[in-house]
């Protein structure tokens, strides 16, 4: 009878033993968790946005996208504006700022707004690529251009004829249908009684017709697709005429009759 209290107090020894063991294990665990926690919230304090900015501070601001600027995948959007400057701080983190690119000004809190680096997307009214520099609109380059008269659902293509730091000359290209899917396009020229004509090259005495577009705020609204590579024939590619289709932009501009 002895025997086996002995052998029950040395289980219990035992048993308590092992459970300060694993207690010590499991204390052990959590104070290493809670390390790591504090050094994950240090780490990511140390990237996050200033706590607040300064007037004449030049920031990227938050925007974003109407339904009509939106792509059909949203995750492809470009919701973040870049230069702004600073304005005013108000009250409760909230701050005035002005769109550096077309002049408008926008009330944001803390949280829509993060420093500027130069490599930062400049992004026009439209949510596209701000045209800002000579570089970004070189002769040569194809574009897509909305129609600067009431028919709104009308696009044009251009191409670049000259731009200097004032304004941008487009040489425009006409379609031989309205169907923007089966629309080929071709260059205007102007003959010398001020006639349009669609031709691949000029005849003699043809001039390119031409538009003078101003730059700024009326320059990023009318040009809603830069870089186009129309494919031989003159057809809009697939991706862009979808692009546009998105925006609203249902026919192609032909000849007038």
């Amino acid at each position: 009878m002895k025997g086996e209290c002995l052998k029950l107090a040395e289980a219990g020894q035992t048993r308590a033993a092992e459970l300060r063991e694993l207690t010590h294990h499991f204390r052990r665990l959590a104070q290493e968790h809670q390390e790591e926690a504090e050094a994950e919230v240090a780490a990511l304090n140390r990237r996050g946005r200033p706590a607040d900015y300064v007037v004449g501070e030049t920031v990227a601001f938050y925007r974003p996208l109407t339904p009509k600027e939106a792509p059909k995948h949203t995750k492809y959007g470009i919701q973040w504006r870049a230069p702004a400057k600073v304005l005013e701080v108000l009250d409760g983190q909230l701050y005035k700022v002005q769109d550096e690119i077309n002049g408008r000004e926008y009330t944001r809190h803390v949280s829509g707004l993060k420093k500027y680096r130069a490599s930062e997307v400049q992004i026009s009214p439209l949510g596209l690529i701000g045209f800002n520099t000579l570089t970004d609109l070189e002769r040569g380059v194809d574009v897509v251009l909305r129609t600067s008269t009431d028919e709104t659902d009308i696009i044009e293509v251009g191409r670049i004829y000259r731009a200097d730091d004032t304004h941008v000359w487009v040489h425009y290209w006409y379609a031989h249908t309205r169907r923007l899917s089966a629309a080929l396009w071709l260059p205007v020229y102007m003959d010398t009684t001020g006639l349009l004509h669609r031709r691949a090259s000029p005849l003699p005495g043809y001039r390119p017709y031409l538009g003078e577009i101003p730059r700024g705020p009326y320059l990023n609204d009318l040009i809603i697709l830069r870089k186009v590579r129309l494919r031989p024939g003159g057809k809009l590619p697939y991706a862009d005429r979808k692009e546009v289709a998105a925006k609203g932009y249902k026919h192609a501009r032909t000849l007038p009759k």
